[in-house]
């Protein structure tokens, strides 16, 4: 599929964006295994603590696509598009939080001035160095559009304008500096390093052959690079799947397969992974018919490779759509996140195996409210608190899209 049948599909997605044991003890090895059963019962369980629900917008217009960046002072800083009405393509608006929902900043305005292109999403991500660095496509030549930002959201130098063109921008912060970059270009997808000041350092890698069209959604870092996560593209269809980079994004490896069939493209569904060590977990789904999905979890090896089956995820969900997950770096833990029927979006606590070890929390405080896209999901390990950005409609005073972040403190329950 070319570019612009991609781009075309992609901007009609998005325009129209409506988971006892019973043993008998006869013998001392039985009574043995009984007690192993018992203590695997008691391990403890993972629970999120509501710690704040703030409002980070103001209460009009429309303000969508949250992205969050964990700050190295355990703040987190919030990019969002904002528009005045729908005819507007939304511009990247930003604020800084405290871990305790309290505002650190004003709304800082404007962060990219160049006009973007309707409809694509534009991206916003930490740095290794603990800047912010927001990318959007340009609308006269799909150029992409960097800005560094500092710890509250302050331009750092000039707005960047590379020479290389892309759609659908994701970031990564980089092992050791800067921050990786991943975006659609020519049938496939490219990855590149941008330094701290947001250029790039690196020319973009192209992460599959031609023959391959490869759509990236995330990206995840490996014990020895990177994994490049998204769909493969081929009539209409796709199938999560994968690519494993080294650390100096040079001779990508190839395709790696999450589910064995294909399914009609639906930008609801994208393909994201994380890693904590050795231990990685993706999480991808399609739909079934336009009344039920199929969303699934599955670990991965530290090459990539998808370890055993793909287990359905959430478990009991009739519904479920916009799938993410990330590492709760400091722990041994994952958090996943998803919107349940529509209506809300819930963040859940995973094990290594991505076995849930706590309920599903609410993001917003009523159902019924949650705008239908990705949320912005991260954790920030210096202040030990997991955030959700969510957006939500409102009809006081006047017809609007508000932004809102919930910040989570993790409990652990004997």
């Amino acid at each position: 599929m070319k570019i612009s049948n991609l781009r075309c599909r992609i901007s009609n997605l998005l325009r129209n964006r409506t988971c006892q044991r019973h043993a008998a003890v006869k013998t001392a090895l039985n009574g043995l295994a009984l007690f192993l059963g018992l203590a695997s019962l008691s391990q403890p369980v993972q629970s999120q603590t509501l710690v704040a629900r703030t409002r980070v917008s103001y209460s009009s217009g429309i303000n969508i696509s949250p992205h969050l960046a964990p700050l190295p002072n355990g703040n987190f800083a919030a990019v969002w598009g904002y528009a005045v009405n729908s005819d507007q393509p939304p511009i990247p608006y930003g604020r800084v939080i405290k871990p305790d929902g309290k505002l650190v900043t004003p709304v800082r305005k404007n962060l990219i001035t160049a006009i973007l292109y309707p409809y694509q999403r534009f991206v916003a991500g930490p740095t290794a160095g603990g800047r912010v660095l927001v990318v959007g496509i340009r609308k006269y030549d799909s150029r992409l559009v960097v800005r560094a930002l500092d710890a509250n959201l302050k331009t750092i130098g000039g707005q960047i304008v590379a020479r290389y063109s892309g759609y659908s921008p994701i970031l990564l912060a980089g092992k050791t500096t800067g921050a990786i970059l991943g975006y659609y270009s020519a049938d496939t997808s490219e990855i590149a390093q941008l330094d701290e000041s947001g250029r790039f350092a690196s020319d973009p890698t192209a992460l599959t052959q031609s023959s391959v069209n490869f759509v990236i959604d995330s990206l995840a870092v490996v014990p020895k690079g990177y994994l490049a996560l998204g769909r493969e593209l081929k009539s209409g269809k796709t199938r999560a799947t994968g690519v494993a980079v080294p650390s100096d994004l040079s001779a990508p490896g190839t395709v790696i397969a999450y589910e064995n069939s294909s399914w009609p493209y639906d930008n609801n569904f994208r393909t994201f992974g994380a890693f904590l060590g050795e231990s990685g977990l993706a999480v991808f789904g399609h739909r079934v018919n336009p009344g039920t999905t199929a969303g699934y979890r599955r670990t991965l090896l530290s090459t990539g490779k998808p370890k055993g089956a793909p287990k359905k995820y959430p478990s009991d969900i009739k519904a479920a759509v916009f799938f993410k997950v990330i590492p709760l770096t400091g722990t041994d833990k994952f958090a996943a996140c998803y919107l349940n029927g529509y209506v809300n979006g819930y963040l859940q606590i995973l094990d290594k195996r991505g076995v849930p070890v706590g309920n599903p929390v609410p993001a917003a405080a009523t159902d019924y409210s949650i705008n239908l896209e990705y949320p912005g999901i991260a954790w920030n390990e210096a202040s030990s608190t997991l955030a959700i950005a969510y957006s939500i409609y409102s009809a006081t005073p006047n017809p609007h899209y508000e932004l809102w972040i919930a910040l989570y403190k993790l409990e652990t329950e004997e």
